[in-house]
C-alpha cells in the first residue's frame, strides 16, 4: 500500500529482491514533480492495471465529505516551530549559497534530497527539520479533542480519519476507545 513511496532512491531498493508476485496500490501513484521515481515505480511494480474514480463510477464510492480544519498549535508546539522555521530558514541560506541553488525553484527538495544521499550534514539536517515540521503538525495535540467533537456530532455517519504518523494515530484510535 502507498507504493509511491517506493519511487524514492532509498525504498526503490526493495524491487533488487525478487518477488513471485507484487501488487501496489495507492490513490496517487504517480509522484509529483518527480518522473524519474514514477518511473522506478513502473519498473519495479509493472503498470497501473487499474484505476477506480468516483467520477467514473459514483455508486461504486459512496459520497464523502473532506473536513480540513486548522488547529491552534498549544503553546509548547507553537515555540517548536517557530525554532524549527527559524533553523531551516537559515539552513536554506546556508544550502543556497553553498550549492547555489534556490529554495524557490521547483527542483529544490529534489536537490535537497540527492545532497542528503551525498551525507551533506546540512541537507541531512535540513531534511530532518522538515520531517520534525511535519511531525508538529500531524501531531498537534488540539487535534484529539476535535476529532472527539467531529465524531460526537456526526455519530450517525461512517468517518475515516487519516493522519500521517502511525504513532498519533493509535493514539487517537485509544482516545476514541474508551
Amino acid at each position: 500500500d502507498e507504493c509511491h513511496h517506493y519511487g524514492s532512491n532509498l525504498f526503490s531498493q526493495i524491487f533488487e529482491n525478487e518477488f513471485e508476485k507484487k501488487l501496489g496500490l495507492s490513490a496517487t501513484p504517480e509522484r509529483e514533480k518527480d518522473h524519474e521515481g514514477t518511473g522506478k515505480i513502473i519498473e519495479g511494480i509493472g503498470p497501473k492495471i487499474f484505476e477506480l474514480n468516483h467520477l467514473d463510477d459514483p455508486k461504486a464510492i459512496p459520497n464523502f465529505v473532506i473536513w480540513s480544519i486548522l488547529v491552534k498549535l498549544t503553546e509548547k508546539e507553537q515555540n517548536e516551530y517557530e525554532e524549527n522555521s527559524f533553523e531551516i530558514f537559515k539552513l536554506n541560506k546556508y544550502i543556497s549559497s553553498k550549492h547555489s541553488i534556490n529554495p524557490e525553484d521547483e527542483d529544490y527538495f529534489k536537490k535537497i534530497k540527492e545532497l542528503a544521499e551525498k551525507k551533506d550534514p546540512a541537507a541531512l539536517k535540513l531534511l530532518s527539520l522538515w520531517s520534525k515540521q511535519s511531525g508538529i503538525k500531524y501531531q498537534a495535540e488540539n487535534k484529539i479533542g476535535l476529532i472527539k467533537e467531529i465524531i460526537s456530532m456526526e455519530k450517525s455517519s461512517k468517518i475515516i480519519i487519516f493522519n500521517e504518523r502511525i504513532k498519533f494515530t493509535e493514539r487517537i484510535y485509544e482516545e476514541l476507545d474508551r
